[in-house]
């Protein structure tokens, strides 16, 4: 025999399927947090266990760029292609979710050694880029973020911003970070900085406080044409005085990032390290985090670590989705110089425009281990259109506007609710829901409309497995069939408010 059980739809006004300008809020189902818990009977007289969900609310995108040598042609393609980036947000009744967007570098230092290895001597430090470095581009004149603030604000479909210009133009013009920074690049490191992590004592730089909202979904988008080299801050692995083939560490380029921080299959000397010869195409290569155990300020942080930290800095399950523009990890081939016998790895990927990517072994392995919710894509390419595209539905995909399942029939005890027919609403009289925000519980809408109030309604969706999605308008309920269930008004759904939809369904 089937057993009931109940079940909890969070609404937000996040979503890139949301008109915020409406004060329409959609549906997500999402695993066990914290947050309001609801009558376990959802008012409909149904036994069984309440999910106690936590919901997201808003969207905070942090964007980690290259600034290091030959960085320039990959920030322009980046900055040409964020617009389909925002259009993929806005897909679906042509709303923005209430965003927040900072960009830094990869520009960490040379750890113990910062002071003194050139390029690296003023790192961003995780600090949100919010000055015009793109001098030349005559549209930053005008776009900028308002003075004081380091992050781009754009909430109530980008009708209460924080910048003058639109938003493509303003991301323009602080992304193209310039290309003259340290050359040990470390985007892992660099987003941890960013975001902060207080568990182990680390805090956000100052002008970066207010970035990232408790409830928000975080969205993280690594750009970079070669590997992650993040390493300790009192890391002694970029030691400038060891500068030979035949010195412990190696000449002073990024092959050390390589040779301590990588392993392939069949290496089994000197712990695992790359060679400083010529070979390969090496397989099954994947970050050395065992050298971190024997050496650790001579190796890179190990890759877990960075697993962990982005799983504990949103703890919440669908809070977090992970991106990359990067090459791909294989072929993975050690060349030297043939003057200096100085090895380097050779690309593997390059472009018609010139762009060349060296394999992103650390990048591929961390954003795999995020399975649905992480994407990676080619940085050689001419366009980053379908990568932006690709970025942008996967910061969608958690914000569907679908129920999960169908609720519990009030009049037909232990049977679904009728589905809406097209342009219809479910009775709510008939189904076994309640629904409330942070000021309390929330009335359902009258099915044949009303003029005012904040009310929710369950709606037909064709779209949705289950035929239905939710709305909870702000301004009134209007007739389904005028195509804008929640009419535009003054008091549009603020920043991080909550709303828990929860309702049963039938045995």
């Amino acid at each position: 025999m089937a057993r009931a059980f109940s079940w909890s739809v969070i609404l937000s006004l996040v979503s890139g399927r949301i008109a915020l300008a409406t004060g329409l809020f959609w549906g997500l189902l999402v695993g066990c947090g914290g947050g309001r818990s609801l009558p376990a009977d959802g008012g409909g007289g149904q036994g069984g266990n309440a999910l106690d969900q936590q919901l997201i609310a808003d969207v905070d995108v942090l964007f980690v760029i290259k600034d290091s040598r030959e960085a320039t042609v990959v920030q322009q393609n980046l900055v040409a292609n964020f617009p389909a980036f925002v259009a993929g947000l806005r897909s679906s009744d042509n709303g923005l979710p209430n965003l927040h967007v900072g960009v830094t570098t990869t520009s960490m230092g040379a750890g113990a050694f910062t002071a003194t290895v050139p390029t690296c001597q003023t790192p961003d430090l995780g600090n949100l880029v919010h000055d015009v470095r793109a001098a030349t581009d005559p549209v930053c004149t005008s776009a900028r973020i308002r003075a004081g603030d380091h992050f781009i604000v754009a909430l109530a479909n980008e009708s209460q911003t924080n910048y003058s210009g639109n938003l493509s133009d303003v991301f323009r013009c602080i992304a193209q970070v310039g290309s003259s920074a340290c050359i040990f690049e470390q985007p892992l490191a660099a987003a941890r900085a960013a975001l902060g992590d207080p568990t182990m004592g680390l805090q956000a730089p100052a002008g970066n406080q207010g970035f990232l909202r408790d409830a928000a979904l975080l969205a993280v988008i690594l750009v970079d044409d070669e590997d992650d080299c993040s390493v300790p801050p009192d890391s002694m692995l970029f030691d400038p005085s060891q500068t030979m083939l035949s010195d412990p560490l190696g000449p002073l380029a990024s092959f050390r990032c390589t040779e301590f921080g990588i392993t392939c299959d069949g290496l089994t000397a000197n712990n695992g390290r790359i060679p400083r010869t010529a070979g390969g195409p090496y397989t099954g290569c994947r970050s050395n985090d065992a050298l971190a155990q024997i050496d650790r300020l001579h190796a890179l942080t190990p890759l877990q670590f960075f697993v962990d930290y982005f799983q504990r800095v949103k703890v919440l399950p669908g809070h977090l989705v992970m991106a990359a523009l990067a090459a791909q990890p294989e072929p993975f081939v050690v060349g030297v110089e043939p003057m200096t016998q100085f090895p380097g790895l050779v690309a593997s990927c390059a472009a018609s425009n010139g762009m060349l990517g060296f394999p992103g072994v650390r990048l591929r392995q961390l954003v795999d281990a995020f399975g649905p919710v992480g994407s990676i894509r080619p940085v050689c390419q001419n366009s980053y259109q379908d990568a932006m595209v690709a970025f942008a539905q996967l910061v969608g995909s958690p914000l569907r506007t679908c129920l999960q399942a169908v609720p519990a029939d009030v009049a037909n005890p232990g049977q679904p609710v009728p589905r809406p027919g097209l342009d219809g609403a479910v009775d709510p009289n008939r189904v076994s829901c309640t629904a409330a925000d942070d000021a309390g519980a929330i009335a359902p809408c009258n099915p044949a409309g009303q003029p005012a109030g904040t009310c929710w309604a369950l709606l037909s969706a064709p779209d949705c497995a289950t035929g239905i999605r939710a709305a909870v308008c702000r301004n009134g309920f209007a007739a389904i069939s005028s195509g804008q269930p929640c009419p535009p008004g003054p008091n549009s759904t603020p920043d991080g408010d909550h709303v828990i939809l929860h309702c049963t369904t039938p045995p």
